[in-house]
Parts: C-alpha cells; structure tokens; sequence
C-alpha cells in the first residue's frame, strides 16, 4: 500500500497529465468495487485532482471519482 508521500506524487502526475481531458470511456473490472451508473460521467471534463489522505478525488463537473489505489498502488489510465 503506497504511503502518503506516494500518493501525492499520484495525485501531482496524474493532474498534469488528465486534467482538462474528456472521459470517453470507463471501463470497471470489478463491478463491487463501482458505485453509481458510470454512463453518467461519460462525455465529462476532469476539472481538478484532489488527495485526502490515500484517497484521490477526480472532480468531474458536478461528479467525484474517489480512488484508493489499495494495495499495488496502481491506477491504470489511458489517454
């Protein structure tokens, strides 16, 4: 599980590179780990990222992604 200091620079990397983007697809691999109808967020501009504590907050609008990176450490994306 990756600390805070790691976490931050998550959050600092993933905001220069997917911050003013357009989500054009999502896909979840585990649907238990997915809350809400992801249709929703489709076609939506990422506006800023957030960090509290381990957890990292995607503004969307008027939506929030909310992501622990659990115990890899890992968020896949593809732009």
């Amino acid at each position: 599980m990756p600390e805070l200091p790691e976490v931050e620079t998550i959050k600092r990397g993933l905001a220069k590179s997917i911050v003013g983007l357009t989500i054009s697809k999502i896909e979840i691999l585990s649907k238990k780990n997915f809350i809400g109808d992801p249709q929703k967020i489709i076609g939506q501009k990422i506006t800023t990222i957030e960090r509290k504590g381990k957890m990292l907050i995607i503004k969307i609008n008027k939506y929030w992604l909310i992501i622990h990176l659990k115990m890899t450490g890992q968020l896949i994306y593809e732009t």
